[in-house]
């Protein structure tokens, strides 16, 4: 088995090898994949290649991608699937822009690389995290990309690598940019060329230099920016990289338009920018040159242009549902109405860009992503001082193993002292085996008496719940049907009583009050025993659960889901619904959060769900020994169905509470 993976590997090196030496001959390409016998090699193979001509012949790179994925299921070859579906999410990301397909890919990534612990696995977990984090950033969601890319830096770093981990902070330089952290963007992008410049990954290596330019540009460092545009645009050209050339156009545009305040040559390059995005059919490349764009047209006297442009912009950011890019697009709109005369309607686009902005810059997002990027550094600085201290140990296991070495010259003496402690050993184990047998005795009765009262606890919780609906179906079908009833019968009674003003009004208001009580049992009814849990599902059940609650209560409730949902087993979706009721109303007791967040994750294999607030926290341990009656609920309807809670509290960043059940 050994032998075979140790040939497998040589051979898989090999065909990289060939590879990079020539990806730009595709019959040379062809000619080893037909001469491989080993299928792992070849998807892998298959997978490498598609990559490194993404960009230059995406078409070629697809076909390699489909026939990657196809003999991975065939073989089978976990990894190499999972690997194939991340590559056709990459590429309806990058190339087709296509943000549904590309996600349904990464989830099918996603949930092979969780179900194995080996370190490539979690290389692609990592991975994964990287293009959830770049596919918000593109929405104009930077709090969340942030989370996400900052957890992908984390699994990256630890594990060394070299080939994602560049990209991630690109990404997190990119965020800075256009949040305007300049100082903190400039960092990452530093850091990133540090470590593309050791790849041979030309597309990267572009694109990083055209990023590190982009924010140079940012700062005014102008002078500093151009050579990197120029390196960026020869490796470009050099590979027939297109979509790195239209953003080394981009930015030779804004270079030109900011800096020399030559708007024609800005023009110029951004329109040769703008015609490459809409042939790669890139609209968030080409809503950012149109908003540039239609600034070079103000100045240069072009108005009408500007107002076309800038509202192409505007749509295709809309599109994109990045509000950052709308905001900009509205404020050149209104320029150019202002031009035009048209006060009012300018008036009303600079008020709604500037709602926008708000939104994108708010005070609490920066504060959230200042507070994780210290987080991860701090983090990072922590495992660099754990590195030196295990270096430490490790030579003073060195220095100790050379002391034994001395030590055992003397063994010779102590022989027979050596015995005698073998045989008081000896007895010492015995005595200790028989402890352990005890011990081992008290386990197994401390686990009978566990599963008795977990049993106890299912009859109760099964019994609560049957109550509840019967509850909840006598109030609506018995209760309610007598109190809709005696409402019909008086309304009909109004139309057959002659009754003076006054008496009239007493009678409608009885009628009010009999309505009030009918809607107010009817949500008691729902609230015992919602019919969306029981017709729809757990997913709908909780967005009507928000959603009603976000209407009533002073904290905002947001929830938000992920991946394909499916029907799970009736007895887990409605103790998971309680779960959440419970979390929720204690956050809102007790937290004094001006957010709330519910997200629920549904894979083939698992159900997760994150409570997250922005409250006051607390400290979950002295919750547990007070015995606090609404966690030890929540803690005992988890272990009911063997899942994991684990609550994450801090008194001022708020607390998360992630629960997750295998399905």
């Amino acid at each position: 088995m050994i032998i075979n993976k140790l040939i497998t590997s040589l051979i898989c090196l090999v065909l990289l090898v060939a590879v990079k030496a020539e990806v730009n001959n595709m019959d040379s390409i062809e000619k080893i994949l037909k001469d491989s016998k080993d299928d792992t090699a070849k998807v892998n193979l298959l997978i490498s290649t598609s990559r490194a001509v993404m960009f230059s012949t995406p078409d070629k790179a697809f076909d390699y991608g489909q026939q990657a994925l196809n003999i991975a299921k065939k073989i089978p070859y976990p990894l190499g699937l999972a690997n194939a579906y991340r590559f056709l999410g990459d590429y309806y990301a990058d190339i087709k822009n296509n943000t549904e397909k590309s996600m349904l890919y990464y989830h099918l990534a996603d949930s092979i690389y969780h179900r194995f612990d080996r370190l490539d696995f979690k290389e692609g977990r990592g991975a994964i995290l990287h293009n959830y984090g770049t596919t918000q950033f593109h929405q104009g969601n930077y709090v969340t990309a942030m989370q996400l890319l900052i957890r992908a830096a984390k699994v990256l770093d630890s594990l060394n690598n070299k080939s994602i981990l560049p990209k991630t902070y690109n990404n997190l330089a990119a965020v800075y940019s256009f949040l305007g952290q300049f100082d903190k963007a400039e960092f990452y992008i530093r850091e990133c060329v540090k470590l593309v410049e050791k790849t041979n990954d030309h597309h990267l290596i572009a694109i990083v230099n055209i990023n590190l330019a982009a924010i140079l540009i940012e700062q005014k460092k102008f002078s500093e920016a151009l050579p990197n545009i120029l390196k960026a645009k020869k490796i470009s050209e050099i590979s027939n990289d297109q979509q790195a050339l239209e953003m080394c156009f981009y930015n030779l545009g804004d270079y030109y338009g900011f800096y020399k305040k030559d708007y024609k040559s800005g023009i110029f390059y951004l329109e040769k920018g703008l015609e490459l995005a809409k042939l790669l059919g890139n609209p968030w490349d080409e809503a950012k040159i149109s908003t540039n764009l239609s600034g070079f047209y103000y100045q240069t006297g072009q108005f009408e242009k500007s107002l076309i442009s800038a509202s192409k912009a505007y749509k295709l950011a809309s599109l994109q549902k990045n509000n950052d890019l709308k905001q900009r697009s509205l404020r050149f709109q209104a320029e150019a109405e202002i031009h035009f005369g048209q006060y009012k309607k300018a008036a009303n686009l600079f008020q709604e860009a500037i709602y926008l902005k708000d939104t994108v810059f708010s005070e609490e997002n920066s504060k959230q992503i200042n507070y994780l990027e210290a987080l991860y550094q701090s983090e990072k600085k922590a495992k660099e001082i754990l590195k030196l201290q295990n270096e430490k140990q490790i030579a003073g296991l060195i220095i100790k193993r050379r002391n034994l070495m001395i030590y055992g010259l003397f063994l010779t003496i102590t022989l027979l002292i050596g015995i005698t402690l073998l045989f008081l050993r000896h007895v010492r184990n015995k005595r200790i085996i028989v402890e352990q047998d005890l011990q081992l005795q008290k386990h197994k009765i401390l686990e009978l008496e566990n599963e008795k009262i977990l049993l106890a606890t299912q009859s109760v919780l099964k019994g609560e719940e049957n109550e509840r609906k019967r509850i909840a179906q006598d109030l609506h079908d018995g209760l309610g049907g007598l109190l809709s009833g005696t409402k019909i019968a008086l309304n009909n009674m109004k139309n057959n009583v002659v009754l003076n003003n006054e008496s009239f009004k007493d009678f409608n208001h009885a009628v009010g009050l009999l309505e009030t009580s009918i809607m107010e049992l009817r949500r008691v009814a729902h609230n015992m025993m919602p019919e969306a849990l029981l017709n729809l599902g757990l997913k709908d059940a909780l967005n009507d659960f928000c959603a009603e609650l976000d209407k009533i209560d002073p904290t905002h409730i947001l929830f938000q889901s992920f991946c394909q949902f499916e029907r799970i087993d009736s007895g887990l979706e409605i103790n998971a619904y309680r779960i959440i009721l419970e979390l929720v109303n204690n956050a809102l007791k007790h937290s004094g959060a001006k957010e709330l967040v519910v997200q629920m994750i549904q894979e083939p294999d698992r159900l997760c769900f994150i409570v997250h607030d922005d409250g006051i926290g607390f400290d979950s341990k002295k919750v547990f020994a007070k015995g606090g009656l609404g966690l030890a609920s929540v803690k005992s309807r988890v272990d009911l169905f063997n899942g994991r809670m684990e609550i994450n509290s801090n008194s001022l960043k708020g607390t998360e509470i992630t629960v997750e059940f295998t399905i």
